[in-house]
């Protein structure tokens, strides 16, 4: 079987005194889904997003995901593994304070290249779902390695990140 999708968001803050760190994050998101077996589902999806900080464009951003999912035996656990891709373009303008720069005109400061943050990200992730005897709360867990690599060498970073949390159903 074979299902897929597309949705799309748009999130805003606003500040009322200070209005220069007002943002706009908007993002689509296109997925197919493939059932493999009757408990396995393998998932592509690929997001776009945008955002700006006071009008100004701050980054735009792709990401390409591959998921494999997987029902547990007993049909209360579920396990997803992911493998992922993203390309980071940052619009704002980078300013360099005046003072310190010596370059002569024409030139590339080469102090400048080291703070672009311009990339590339790889990820691999597994999360484990798992419902627990009370009826309305689900157990997560899991791990995320990533790694950046970006144009200039002060952003570029590698992240292990470990993760839990629970959901509860409640009453409607």
């Amino acid at each position: 079987d074979w299902a897929g999708g597309v949705i799309a968001s748009y999130t805003r803050t606003a500040h009322f005194r200070i209005n220069e760190f007002d943002t706009h994050y908007s993002t689509v998101t296109g997925w197919v889904d493939h059932d493999l077996d009757d408990r396995t589902r393998l998932r592509g999806s690929y997001d776009y997003s945008f955002a700006w900080v006071n009008y100004d464009p701050y980054v735009s951003a792709h990401s390409a995901t591959a998921t494999l999912f997987r029902l547990s035996d007993d049909g209360d656990g579920l396990t997803a593994l992911s493998a992922g891709a993203g390309w980071y373009d940052f619009r704002y303008a980078r300013l360099d304070p005046p003072q310190f720069d010596s370059t002569p005109p024409g030139e590339t400061d080469p102090d400048r290249q080291d703070i672009d943050r311009d990339g590339t990200e790889l990820s691999l992730d597994w999360m484990q779902y798992r419902q627990t005897d009370l009826e309305d709360l689900e157990m997560r867990y899991g791990y995320r390695y990533a790694r950046y690599q970006a144009d200039g060498r002060e952003f570029a970073h590698m992240a292990h990140r470990f993760l839990a949390g629970f959901d509860v159903m409640l009453p409607g």
